[in-house]
């Protein structure tokens, strides 16, 4: 049972870095998420995170041709 109780305490000791680690990166904007890639975007001084740039600011240029 030793052995088991050692990597739940490693496992705890992990997570509760990882949570220390999360709370300190800028979150999301649009998402509230903690941005965890290496680079964000700030639009309008806003933190976002690259799937809600793509989701919140990508236009395509067809719809302005074909409009």
């Amino acid at each position: 049972m030793g052995i088991l109780a050692d990597h739940y305490e490693a496992w705890a000791r992990w997570d509760a870095e990882r949570e220390r680690t999360l709370a300190k990166l800028p979150k999301c904007g649009y998402c509230g998420n903690p941005i965890t890639e290496d680079y964000f975007y700030l639009v309008e001084r806003t933190f976002v995170c690259e799937s809600c740039l793509k989701k919140e600011h990508r236009q395509y240029t067809d719809d302005y041709v074909n409009a």
